[in-house]
């Protein structure tokens, strides 16, 4: 069955995502509310489960328990569709499945074994540039379903295998996390939390990737970390104290006059979207690796994420 899912009948898509591996569940019609519960489908899945059910209610969608064995990145605007994009080619990977969606794109990978991940979902209104993370006990939206179309992800023999996806190890997982602003998910101790100010864990994170950076750069890179810093703190105090340190360890250093200065023209929106990815970035090129997170971080607590469907 070679031809695309996106024109078969939800019966015999969710057939072709079943036999490739894909925990596939029926969905209520226009909704993201599955039509059973999940424990006792998952127990009876099979193609037999799988046709007996789509002759009875043809016209229920089709979803995907995501699992332990997978992770879908999902970016929900064209901030994140580029950010997603660009941390893949960082890290010189691409994606074999990807899933076009109303508002943006779903990337599928095998989570490599030993990754640690936790789901976590975003306001897109308020954070267009972060990417939803999914795996583990989380639903997501499959084709035919309406606005899901498959971009790539067929193969000669059908669908690609879910155990044949490219893989998502440990360091690109930590590089979503970063670029979200977040904690990397497999550290753990207690973070101080603020609703106004970052969170003393981030500040840490934000303090290693400076050690790695020049402050010596050129004026347009200084400018950079400075709005980096500026929106991944929140324009805090915290935030200003590590751009200060950091810029006093140049010879072309003249004072805090010219930080605090400069920070106070740094807008917590920057046009130019410069977060603690562009310090991630910057930070790789000189050589970083998230090795050297796990050698001078202290454990951060795991933050619980928001269990949501796209």
């Amino acid at each position: 069955m070679n031809k695309s899912i996106n024109s078969q009948s939800y019966a015999d898509a969710a057939l072709s995502l079943f036999r490739a591996g894909y925990q596939v569940i029926p969905v209520a019609p226009g909704s993201k509310r599955t039509a059973v519960k999940w424990n006792p489908w998952l127990t009876k899945l099979s193609s037999k489960a799988i046709v007996d059910y789509w002759k009875r209610h043809p016209d229920h969608e089709l979803g995907c328990i995501v699992g332990d064995e997978l992770i879908v990145f999902d970016a929900d605007s064209p901030l994140s569709i580029a950010a997603l994009t660009g941390l893949e080619e960082s890290f010189g990977i691409t994606p074999s499945m990807i899933v076009k969606t109303t508002k943006g794109e779903h990337h599928y990978f095998l989570r490599a074994k030993g990754t640690v991940a936790i789901q976590n979902s975003h306001s897109t209104a308020d954070h267009p540039e972060r990417l939803d993370v999914k795996t583990g006990r989380a639903l997501i939206i499959l084709p035919p379903s309406k606005g899901k179309a498959l971009i790539t992800g067929m193969e000669d023999g059908g669908i690609v295998r879910a155990d044949k996806l490219v893989e998502a190890d440990q360091d690109f997982v930590d590089a979503i996390y970063l670029h979200n602003g977040l904690p990397l998910p497999h550290l753990s101790v207690p973070v101080r939390r603020s609703t106004t100010g970052p969170k003393t864990g981030h500040l840490h994170l934000l303090q290693i990737l400076l050690n790695h950076l020049d402050a010596s750069c050129g004026y347009d890179d200084w400018v950079r970390v400075g709005m980096a810093l500026a929106n991944s703190a929140r324009g805090s105090q915290e935030g200003y104290r590590l751009f200060d340190d950091w810029s006093s360890r140049s010879h072309k250093y003249k004072g805090d006059g010219e930080t605090l200065a400069k920070w106070r023209s740094f807008r917590s929106d920057c046009e130019g979207g410069y977060r603690i990815s562009t310090l991630f970035y910057m930070a790789q090129k000189a050589g970083f690796s998230t090795e050297d997170i796990y050698d001078e971080a202290e454990p951060f607590e795991m933050l619980e994420g928001e269990d949501g469907t796209s």
